[in-house]
């Protein structure tokens, strides 16, 4: 495929510019690597169906139900800094397949697991091995493609990776009545394995006709790093968006990720298989949502009140859950799929974020965003876990009615003050 195209970083202003898309070669990294991409967002994903899982036959409770599916999204946010820097030097063939090898151990783990801390350890490895899919994944694209493509190109990325959002709901549960847990988790292992091969088999990081990438000026360090970092946290202009960022995956993680299962085992006694519908539908949901926040920051121009307005319904949505909703299966069903469907406004966020900076240091401020943000998710299911376990006593169901409405009440709080905060910031319309 040589000579196809030029990536927007190595071509004169003389030449052609053909998207990526056309090319084969970059159409078939682009399925491996959302075939990796999907597969760690099947493991950020799964928690609603496994919790129940690993409640009934480990006997964990709701705090350490918290701790366990969380612990995935705390180690990867830890891993964005490190994992950014290695990427910088040795590049996504190299770094990303060496990573994903972790992840392939730590689901060899979950499958022998026999407590609560094995479970912690290989979701905690699951975080670490998939932290780099998407950093990986959108070096790639900016490094083959041209700048007029690369948010076309990676809102399909994202889009097609939900696919593993969606085969965690539905087809898991159906998996789940055929086959034993630790059986699949073992089957995992060897398709992450065998996509790690293909990644670095099939991945190039530059067109072949393109120079290789060296950088400017040294190496950057981790200790350079983090002095950029410092310098993106000094500017008071970015304090209200980190705020609120420890929060920003909050409402699809805490219900597609963790809650909604067990909540509609617990409060509505659905089996397994039913309650996979409602979170097939949240799945799809958050697919979409997905793409329309672009069209609608272009519609409006705006981005600071697409993202009040967001923030603001979701707070709505989830004190109807809390008040109303939740004695309701068909309510709270429907709440739970216009949650995810909005749940998707981080990405306004993260564009928002870097557009208060130069291009040098763009970057810096939205890994500091997602170290926040992926962080934060690992704090509320954590937190979450406290609130519903701290007024439920019996041993059949990981949390009573009482301890879900607080925790409703509490993310319609939080959303709320994320709305006030926000309001702080100054708008950066898309066309100018």
């Amino acid at each position: 495929m040589k000579g196809e195209f030029v990536s927007s970083q190595h071509r004169n202003n003389s030449d052609i510019v053909v998207s990526p898309m056309r090319s084969g070669r970059f159409i078939l990294m682009f399925i491996v690597l959302c075939i990796l991409f999907s597969l760690g967002q099947f493991h950020r994903s799964s928690g609603s169906v496994l919790a129940p899982v690993f409640v009934e036959e480990l006997m964990l409770n709701a705090e350490q139900v918290g701790l366990v599916i969380g612990g995935m999204f705390i180690f990867q946010g830890l891993m964005q800094v490190p994992s950014g820097i290695l990427i910088d030097r040795y590049g996504t063939r190299i770094v990303l397949p060496a990573m994903v090898l972790i992840a392939v151990a730590g689901s060899l783990i979950l499958g022998y697991a026999e407590s609560w801390i094995g479970i912690f350890v290989g979701r905690a490895m699951l975080g670490i091995g998939f932290a780099t899919s998407l950093l990986g994944a959108y070096t790639v694209f900016v490094r083959w493609g041209t700048p007029e493509m690369i948010s076309t190109i990676t809102g399909r990325f994202l889009f097609v990776g939900c696919i593993g959002a969606l085969f965690s709901t539905l087809p898991l549960a159906w998996v789940l009545e055929l086959f034993d847990w630790r059986s699949v988790f073992s089957t995992l292992a060897v398709a992450t394995l065998v996509s790690a091969v293909l990644t670095y088999i099939v991945v190039r990081d530059v067109p072949f006709d393109a120079a290789p990438l060296k950088p400017a000026g040294p190496p950057e360090t981790l200790r350079s790093s983090i002095a950029g970092l410092g310098m993106v946290l000094r500017d008071r202009r970015i304090w209200p968006i980190l705020s609120i960022a420890i929060f920003l995956y909050s409402p699809m993680q805490m219900l597609i990720g963790i809650w909604a299962g067990p909540f509609l085992k617990d409060v509505h006694q659905v089996d397994s298989i039913h309650r996979s519908y409602v979170l097939l539908a949240m799945a799809i949901a958050m697919s979409f949502g997905m793409l329309m926040y672009g069209p609608i920051e272009r519609f409006f121009n705006t981005r600071r009140s697409v993202v009040l307005m967001a923030t603001g319904a979701i707070a709505v949505m989830f004190f109807l859950l809390a008040t109303v909703g939740y004695a309701s299966f068909w309510m709270s069903s429907i709440l739970f799929v216009m949650i995810t469907l909005a749940a998707p406004f981080f990405l306004v966020v993260l564009a928002h974020g870097q557009l208060h900076f130069a291009p040098e240091y763009a970057s810096r401020a939205v890994s500091l965003i997602s170290l926040l943000a992926i962080t934060g998710v690992f704090i509320m299911q954590f937190v979450t876990g406290q609130v519903i376990g701290s007024v439920t006593d019996s041993t059949e169901v990981t949390g009573s009615v009482l301890g879900y409405r607080l925790m409703f009440a509490l993310m319609a709080g939080i959303f709320l003050l994320m709305l006030l905060v926000y309001r702080r910031t100054r708008d950066i319309p898309p066309k100018g």
